[in-house]
């Protein structure tokens, strides 16, 4: 970044909410409870139909509410941009909890990379009742891109990124700095709750898209990688929720997740304008993954013509045919009973 950030930079937190107020008090209490104080925390109730305006009425004094009618979480978040005071922007949904020391690595990590503009850390996911979920954890339980590589986060960063070490109360903390562009195109890595953004850096990358409701966080990530480089904290310090009824990451919306993720690939790519031979490579890549997982979803959500459209697709990009295409596109053909069947069989196998 250009200009430097002040030497006691002031953060304002930001919290979309809609219908979880049974865990709003939670959520900001963890935001109040840093070691580096934030200057607000903003909640911006999404036209909420449950008791969210009462509960944010007993919050702290300091605790700005701010409503609106129903635009989707992107929206949300924006409209707590605009109304935001402080140099620096943090965004924490509503379900989730920060660990106390947060911001105040996150803001280390900026300090030892003032080129940076932007930052995420790992995570905890918990269950409903705020319990570690048992088996794999962090990033590799809840992104992609580390399954399809068959890599651990610290060997699938360092690829692309240089390790630093910061010294926070005494102790040592890893992250890892530069331009994550070709690693987006493996897929999403970033949490919302868990990113740090410079307000200018918001501002001219336009902030979220308010048209995206389904993976307008991939979207953003991606665009945002496109103007600064990032700073990713290893430790888990934020605890992220799963298992909400209503949450958009269910298998109903899975088509319409990965058809987004292929435009915000795509929308990237326009925005980097020249790439290197890697980059387009993992671009290349990135675009015929997920055309294939698209051919599988829309197989699985009884839509044979969205499959043969992907694959179609997909053939044309790799121009080459594999055993697992064939599969797909046999599949596709199949009058609807006999996918019905095939479906439930794999159901019941599984």
């Amino acid at each position: 970044m250009e200009t430097p950030l002040p030497a006691a930079p002031t953060v304002s937190v930001i919290v979309p909410t809609w219908n979880r107020a049974d865990w709003l008090t939670a959520t900001v209490e963890s935001a109040l409870a840093q070691t580096r104080a934030p200057l607000e925390v903003i909640v911006v109730d999404d036209g909420s139909t449950d008791q969210t305006g009462a509960v944010a009425a007993s919050l702290p004094a300091g605790v700005r509410y701010v409503r609106q009618a129903n635009a989707g979480v992107a929206a949300a978040r924006n409209t707590g941009a605009r109304e935001a005071r402080g140099d620096l922007l943090a965004f924490l949904d509503c379900e989730d909890l920060w660990k106390p020391r947060k911001l105040e690595i996150q803001l280390a990590a900026l300090r030892q990379a003032p080129e940076v503009g932007w930052s995420i850390t790992g995570c905890l996911v918990v269950d409903l009742q705020n319990r570690p979920v048992p088996g794999v954890q962090g990033w590799e339980r809840v992104f992609p891109p580390f399954r399809r590589t068959g890599r651990a986060p610290d060997a699938f960063f360092g690829e692309d990124l240089s390790s630093v070490s910061l010294m926070v109360a005494d102790r040592q903390v890893t992250a890892y700095v530069g331009d994550p562009f070709r690693l987006l195109c493996f897929g999403n890595f970033g949490l919302p709750s868990s990113a740090l953004v410079r307000r200018d850096l918001f501002e001219a990358m336009g902030g979220f898209n308010p048209e995206w409701r389904l993976a307008e966080e991939t979207e953003f990530f991606h665009r945002v990688a496109t103007f600064s480089p990032v700073a990713i904290v290893m430790e888990p310090l934020v605890r992220y929720r799963v298992g909400q009824a209503g949450a958009l990451t269910s298998p109903a919306n899975t088509v319409t997740l990965i058809s987004n993720a292929l435009r915000s690939l795509d929308g990237a790519r326009a925005l980097r304008g020249t790439l290197t031979s890697t980059e387009d490579e993992a671009w290349r890549a990135g675009r015929q993954r997920l055309l294939h997982e698209l051919a599988y979803a829309s197989l699985a959500s009884f839509d044979p013509r969205g499959a043969r459209k992907a694959l179609a697709t997909l053939r044309a990009e790799a121009g080459r045919i594999t055993p697992r295409t064939m599969l797909l596109r046999a599949a596709s053909l199949l009058p609807a009973p006999a996918l019905r069947l095939v479906h439930r069989l794999k159901r019941a196998v599984a």
